[in-house]
């Protein structure tokens, strides 16, 4: 008698697989009876083993057929209480023990701490073409590749090369111009010990850039039109931008970043700052760690940023008149009870907030007043002796819009949360 899976199309089953990870398709189908064995091990499997309790690993190891394995990651990211798969250094021997049985291997992502062996290109290049990696290309529209490494080397490892004598293995034909797999370097003293990493780009460019750098980009074997666009025209999440060392000299823009720290005694004028970054795509913009903000040059700033949608300022200044699309807002500073009328109604607009108050009758003006606020993160500029008695309850009964709306509310130590919803 046929069970209710065994009704299914091999095709239906893929299809289910495919929302599911490794270990639960295993758990799920292995060993129930022979014809579910047969379709589980023709299926095609991506293991991705960066976040995964060693458990899980060994189950998966004892059951998974290696023809099987299409992509495999590994990685030393681990989740707390869990083990990591490459808890240890790796050699290329052991690599290459590893790959050299996934016959099906088409996409490979390895991070992890090793051995020097790691920095031979040479063997890399052999051991890509005994695989299914090899058939895979570059492709200009594409610039991420199906192959890509982050090795980093042990804290104390000695290496006295520098780091264009370290990319000389990958720039050979086959890196470069065959298959136009990019590599880079970073090789850094501290203290008594040297650090160094390399790593396939544009897959694993740096996403968060101080500027200017000291070290930006970091010495690769791309040539300067792809070096331009890896580090440059890709996206970063977060650009550190410090006033004090700028210099406009020798600048590339940055095209695409999402949030921006500006620090400095003063905020540099648009004209100087669109040549180092586009604001276009910028949606969050943190300048509380400039001194002296005059409102002329935030004005023009934020004009020019119609996507910018969060900002954080040190304080609260009624000059500083925020356009309707920055509906976000942190402000470090505690907004005195006197400009609280004032504070209302410029930011009436206002749906996420993140600030300190002088007493709980401020806190509950603000989630009163501002009628579109969503969420809201406040802490107290000093220790309340009462703070104990806010709770749910206390709310409801002291605010009106809590009365009569939806919301949740977590009392930390020294911050209350709150998301407000609908009215009933």
């Amino acid at each position: 008698m046929k069970s209710c899976l065994e009704s299914l199309s091999t095709e239906i089953l893929f299809e289910i697989c495919d929302y599911l990870t490794t270990f639960d398709i295993l758990r799920a189908f292995i060993d129930l009876n022979h014809w579910l064995d047969a379709v589980i091990s023709s299926y095609s499997i991506r293991l991705d083993f960066q976040f995964v309790s060693r458990s899980k690993f060994d189950f998966i190891c004892r059951h998974i057929h290696p023809e099987q394995v299409i992509l495999l990651i590994l990685s030393e990211k681990t989740i707390p209480d869990q083990v990591s798969i490459v808890d240890i250094n790796i050699s290329f021997d052991s690599l290459e023990r590893c790959l050299i049985q996934l016959h099906q291997l088409t996409h490979l992502i390895v991070e992890a701490t090793g051995t020097l062996d790691l920095l031979d290109g040479a063997r890399w290049e052999k051991l890509a073409t005994r695989t299914q990696i090899e058939k895979f290309c570059y492709i200009m529209d594409m610039i991420d590749h199906y192959f890509n490494f982050r090795l980093n080397f042990a804290r104390g490892t000695t290496c006295n090369c520098d780091e264009k004598s370290l990319l000389e293995p990958f720039r050979s034909p086959f890196w470069l111009e065959q298959k136009r797999w990019f590599v880079a370097c970073h090789k850094q003293k501290w203290r008594h010990d040297n650090y160094l990493s390399i790593y396939t780009v544009p897959h694993f460019r740096p996403h968060s850039v101080q500027f200017p750098p000291s070290d930006y980009p970091p010495l690769s074997t791309a040539p300067a039109e792809i070096e331009q666009r890896i580090f440059y025209t890709s996206n970063i999440d977060h650009l550190f931008c410090d006033v004090v060392r700028l210099n406009l000299l020798s600048v590339h823009c940055f095209t695409k970043v999402n949030s921006l720290t500006i620090v400095g005694s003063v905020l540099p004028s648009f004209d100087n700052l669109k040549f180092i970054v586009d604001f276009d795509r910028v949606q969050n913009l943190d300048i509380s760690g400039i001194d002296f903000l005059s409102a002329n040059e935030f004005h023009n700033l934020v004009a020019h940023a119609g996507c910018l949608r969060h900002l954080t300022i040190k304080e609260f200044d009624p000059l500083l008149i925020l356009p309707r699309h920055i509906y976000s807002l942190t402000i470090y500073r505690a907004v005195q009870s006197a400009s609280i009328n004032l504070f209302c109604h410029l930011l009436s607009h206002v749906e996420h907030l993140a600030m300190t108050v002088e007493s709980k009758e401020i806190m509950i003006q603000l989630i009163d007043r501002l009628e579109h606020l969503e969420t809201f993160s406040c802490s107290f500029s000093y220790k309340l002796p009462n703070l104990d008695d806010v709770s749910v309850k206390w709310l409801q009964q002291n605010t009106r819009r809590l009365k009569t709306n939806n919301f949740t509310c977590r009392i930390g130590v020294e911050r209350i949360y709150l998301s407000i919803g609908d009215n009933w």
